[in-house]
Order: structure tokens, then sequence, then C-alpha cells
């Protein structure tokens, strides 16, 4: 039977939700200013612990001279992301980490629950530039079907924070 329509092109990266469909914006904030220094786009449905690695990987601090790092020192995290193998990754790279635990939890043999708590501290920077990128309607109200268009209206957005912090 032959196709009377042509099919969709691309990603939507739209995902199901409690309240509807939806996307997770994941971003990555350096600490001197708070401007974005990553962005990745997914799906809404599944858990943030599971694109976790795949957002450190985008990681790129730029310096005045030569290639830009890929390796922050310290990576400040909310509880969502707090799992042994997160962990783990991140030791094998290198990076200390600040999540704080959760209220059920205890902490283990080699954490301890007050290492990094004045690097957590400057969490606030993360939730400021998130508002900051709520300002743009065209982010919080997804009017585009492709992932590609949607990144790229976010990419602009962070250029624009940017420049209004220059």
């Amino acid at each position: 039977m032959p196709a009377l329509f042509r099919p969709k092109r691309g990603e939507t990266k739209i995902g199901k939700t409690k309240l509807g469909k939806g996307s997770k914006v994941f971003g990555v904030v350096e600490n001197k200013n708070g401007l974005p220094i990553a962005l990745l786009i997914e799906n809404a449905n599944p858990h943030e612990i599971t694109f976790a690695q795949k957002i450190v990987n985008e990681i790129r601090i730029p310096q005045k001279r030569g290639a830009p790092i890929r390796k922050p020192k310290i990576l400040v995290a909310d509880k969502g992301y707090i799992s042994q193998a997160f962990r783990a990754y991140l030791r094998r790279k290198g990076i200390l980490v600040s999540i704080p635990l959760k209220k059920n939890q205890k902490p283990s043999k080699g954490l301890q629950p007050k290492d990094f708590q004045s690097s957590y501290k400057q969490r606030f920077k993360v939730e400021r530039s998130f508002a900051w990128m709520d300002n743009f309607r065209r982010l919080v109200v997804r009017y585009d079907r492709l992932s590609w268009i949607y990144r790229g209206f976010n990419v602009l957005a962070c250029i624009i924070m940017c420049l209004r912090h220059f």
C-alpha cells in the first residue's frame, strides 16, 4: 500500500508527563557569573539521572587561551542526581561532587554530609539562570515540534543572557 503522506522527520524529544506532554532542559552553569555553559534537551518522562552523564560530557569551560576545559573541579547538583553510579562516574573522571543527601538517606563511609556544604550554597546561581530563561515566552510554552529548533531558541536565549550580563 503506497503512503499518501510524508513521514515526520527529526526528533521531537517530547515525552508524556502527569500534566500532559513536555521536555526537560538540563543546564550546566559556571560558578562565577551564573551563565550557562552546557545545554541538553530531552524527553520529560525519564528520570533526570539517566541524562546526568550525557550533560557532564557536554561541559566545555572557556579559557582565555587554549582549548576549553572539559572537566570542572567540582560539580554541584540537586538531590535528584544522587546515585552511587553517578558518583562513581564523577570520581573516575576526577570531579568532586556536592549533592545533598535525601532525608531518608544515611551518609556512607566515604561520604560526609558537611563536606561540600559551602559549595552547595552557590546553587542559587543555577536556579537564577533558569529563572532568566523563563523570561523568554518561546521557551516556557514550547511551540516547536522539532527538538533542534527548540534547542536553537534555548541557545539564543543563553546568548542574549550572556550579552545582557556583559
